[in-house]
């Protein structure tokens, strides 16, 4: 008999450990869109709504017509080669091993944070340079070797970098099990 699965099971089924460029801002201005704490990735941003509204572009347009959905995935590939380029020199310095799912992450950091802090976040994924922009609230803060585990939770994540992340983490998840 097939055992059922428990809400723990659920969540790790859609959280990943992955290799990131972290940056972290602790704020209060949640106004601005959390890209503006960092714009020394601005161009890394550009190229995230590039991908964002190629993603809606090939979606819609694959419903109508294949060849120009497939002219639009050739289009994606070579912007990704430029982000690729522009991401190399970001993804360099502050790398760290994450737990993240599409509602939060996990990562460690030689000081601890208060419960509830409010960070501006820029998570640069280093195998797909794909980069996410978001706030998130310090939800567990543990003492760990001679730093902290800081587990965050998003706040008030678009639909669609939700559904970036998610991609990202099945086809994550597909290449490990390969």
């Amino acid at each position: 008999m097939a055992r059922q699965s428990t809400p723990e099971d659920q969540r790790e089924a859609f959280r990943i450990q992955e290799r990131v460029a972290l940056h972290a801002v602790v704020t209060n201005n949640t106004e601005k869109p959390a890209a503006a704490h960092f714009p020394e990735f601005e161009q890394l941003h550009t190229l995230t709504e590039f991908t964002r509204l190629g993603l809606e572009l090939q979606a819609l347009i694959g419903s109508l017509e294949s060849s120009v959905a497939h002219a639009l995935r050739l289009q994606d590939k070579r912007l990704d080669l430029l982000a690729n380029a522009l991401a190399a020199e970001h993804t360099t310095s502050k790398q760290q091993t994450v737990s993240i799912s599409t509602n939060g992450l996990a990562f460690e950091q030689a000081d601890a944070l208060p419960l509830n802090t409010c960070l501006a976040l820029a998570i640069t994924f280093v195998a797909s340079h794909f980069t996410l922009f978001n706030y998130a609230k310090v939800v567990r803060c543990d003492a760990k070797g001679t730093g902290w585990l800081i587990g965050c939770e998003f706040l008030e994540q678009a639909d669609s970098d939700q559904q970036l992340l998610g991609r990202h983490i099945i086809s994550a998840q597909r290449r490990s099990r390969s």
